[in-house]
């Protein structure tokens, strides 16, 4: 007897496609599997101890949370009343090539 019973199929008796069919998870219909055992029956494990969450150790030069250190800047200064000319037109430049918007330029103008 020959390893093939013909074109597509093989000696356990389900066709190629079938059987591919039966044996990929997006594709199992019922009544189509029977004869092939897709339950399994979970092993009991005597050493299970339940959910592992990972141990807690002590961190001897933990400093608390991080905060950026605070560097001295001698050209910082803060405007108490900013004199801006009056704005007569804002023109934007939108760009939608990609999934984003992008925007390319702003101006301001005063006429």
């Amino acid at each position: 007897m020959t390893p093939f019973h013909g074109p597509g199929s093989r000696m356990d008796g389900f066709p190629l496609n079938r059987r591919r069919r039966c044996l990929s998870w997006g594709h199992i219909r019922m009544g189509k599997c029977e004869n092939i055992a897709l339950q399994w029956r979970m092993k009991q494990n005597p050493s299970y101890k339940g959910k592992w969450h990972a141990p807690l150790i002590d961190n001897p030069s933990y400093k608390g949370i991080w905060k950026p250190q605070d560097i001295p800047n001698p050209e910082y200064f803060e405007l108490d009343k900013p004199d801006f000319d009056p704005i007569a037109a804002i023109g934007i430049e939108i760009g939608t090539m990609h999934d984003g918007i992008v925007y390319g330029n702003i101006l301001f103008a005063d006429d």
